[in-house]
């Protein structure tokens, strides 16, 4: 499933093999020897979203699963909830079977989902909420090309600034907690 290679980076960073998570032949084994499984996903996140797979994997796979799936559904149907009040549950009927897709093989989907859902929800009313969220979806940095487009090509330079300074303290926080080499490392990978 998709979250494997979550559970498998985590577990390298304790061993103190974080950076061989960007390699694929090592994490191949990696992943086949922690988890006893012939799949195999790749790692290929920035370093700075290391952070969550490090907490996850301290707890049993299974309890990991569950507190990320469960986390991902309720802030996805939080969100979902507040910027479609009055068609919240026609709009989750129309959209359940992607939601048992996520759930069931550990997508992230609903977690970037409902960072765009907070950007936008967020968008005219509290321009920091939706900076931080814009700054964390650099984990996903093929989603923001568009996103920061429109929100440049509109002027919300508040909301550029908050996502930029969250990039850049999260960017930091990973540098010194991992080294600089986890960007070369991410960056050959």
């Amino acid at each position: 499933v998709d979250f494997h290679p979550f559970f498998v980076t985590g577990k390298l960073y304790w061993k103190g093999l974080l950076s061989h998570a960007y390699n694929v032949r090592f994490l191949i084994d990696a992943q086949q020897q922690i988890l006893n499984t012939e799949s195999f996903m790749p790692w290929t996140y920035p370093p700075h979203f290391n952070f969550i797979p490090i907490f996850l994997s301290i707890f049993p796979i299974y309890i990991s699963y569950f507190f990320f799936a469960t986390f991902s559904l309720f802030l996805y149907l939080w969100i979902l909830k507040k910027i479609n009040k009055e068609y919240f549950l026609q709009v989750l009927i129309y959209i359940f079977p992607a939601i048992i897709i996520c759930e069931r093989t550990g997508q992230n989907g609903l977690l970037v989902a409902s960072l765009i859902g907070v950007i936008i929800f967020f968008y005219q009313t509290n321009k920091f909420r939706s900076g931080v969220a814009l700054g964390l979806l650099t984990m996903k940095p093929h989603f923001m090309p568009f996103i920061a487009l429109f929100i440049l090509f509109k002027k919300e330079w508040k909301i550029i600034s908050y996502g930029f300074f969250t990039f850049l303290l999260l960017a930091f926080l990973a540098t010194w907690a991992f080294n600089f080499e986890i960007w070369q490392h991410f960056y050959y990978a």
